[in-house]
């Protein structure tokens, strides 16, 4: 028989002729095949033999493929093996039996290395609308981040975070432009499949509706690129800017569509140019009644949740107490 290295510096030719002694029980030799080493029990084996490495003097207990452990192992042959250079030592037999079924049971990468048995992978679960809901009764503290692209969606993902938004502030974080008013449909579409990808099991994917994309008497269109959102980029739900009568019909119109929405209010960024810039919402008794006001009529439309931007914590807090 010849051994054949793999990753070793030599390899050791032992005749077939030869006659091997039966070795010590107490001895042991680190097997490798398939890339893994597998300890061996000189006492466990049906066979035992010791060989002398010619440069390090070193001897080794080897044995044929009979062992009981890897018996109806395929893909394991006697020239499929490799010795290791130094010997090792035991004192616990019974111990270093346990440990070949062991290891013998981890050919496969699915398996447990602890009871040999096979691993399956459990897929997380979906957190959705209804679990949102739940987290809100039990008092549960819930976790929203934006993503943008594939790196940091899988970040969120890993960190177990309830939301990701896909927003359009990609526009400005990504693209460069100066407001979020220039990022179109399609690029909109892009990111949402690059975060699906990223985090295509556990949270809640929402995606930004761009400006121009439902702003329109007919509520079809509305609709139509709320479908392209779910189908094409593979979001679970949409987002809306804005509460005014005619806003709340078109997430009606789109929840009734089968497309479940967000809604946002406070500092709606798509209406910079009429809002005047970048800058805190409600902080005045009639314009804090009037985000309340749009806040519960996107709740009657069928929003599943409400977005409040940059607002006084105190308005806040009213707003999420008159809200189901």
């Amino acid at each position: 028989a010849q051994s054949h290295c793999r990753d070793f510096s030599r390899c050791i030719s032992i005749p077939s002729s030869t006659a091997f002694p039966w070795a010590s029980p107490t001895r042991m030799m680190s097997l490798r095949v398939d890339r893994m080493h597998v300890p061996i029990v000189s006492d466990h084996l049906s066979r035992r033999f010791s060989i002398q490495q010619p440069r390090s003097g070193h001897k080794f207990q080897c044995r044929s493929f009979q062992s009981s452990a890897f018996k109806n192992d395929s893909n394991i042959s006697p020239c499929n093996f490799a010795l290791s250079s130094k010997p090792l030592r035991t004192t616990n037999s019974t111990k270093m039996t346990k440990t070949i079924k062991r290891y013998a049971a981890t050919n496969s990468s699915n398996s447990d290395p602890t009871t040999g048995a096979k691993k399956t992978t459990k897929k997380p679960k979906k957190f959705t609308t209804l679990s949102l809901s739940a987290k809100k009764r039990r008092g549960q503290k819930i976790t929203m981040v934006t993503a943008y692209d594939y790196p940091s969606a899988v970040h969120v993902d890993r960190a177990g975070i309830d939301i990701v938004l896909v927003g359009d502030s990609c526009a400005m974080v990504e693209l460069g432009f100066d407001t979020t008013q220039p990022i179109t449909m399609d690029q909109m579409v892009h990111h949402c499949q690059a975060v699906k990808r990223g985090a295509p099991n556990r949270p809640l994917l929402v995606g930004d509706m761009p400006f121009g994309s439902y702003e329109f008497k007919d509520v079809d269109i509305g609709l139509n690129n709320a479908y392209r959102m779910v189908k094409e980029g593979g979001m679970d739900a949409v987002k809306f800017e804005g509460g005014t009568e005619s806003r709340a019909k078109i997430v009606r119109h789109v929840v009734e569509g089968g497309v479940a929405v967000l809604g946002h209010v406070g500092l709606t960024p798509q209406a910079i140019s009429v809002i005047g810039g970048f800058r805190a919402q409600g902080r005045t008794a009639v314009r804090a009644r009037a985000i309340l006001d749009e806040a519960l009529r996107l709740q009657d439309a069928g929003a599943f949740a409400v977005v409040l931007e940059c607002i006084p914590a105190n308005v806040a807090t009213a707003i999420t107490q008159a809200l189901e």
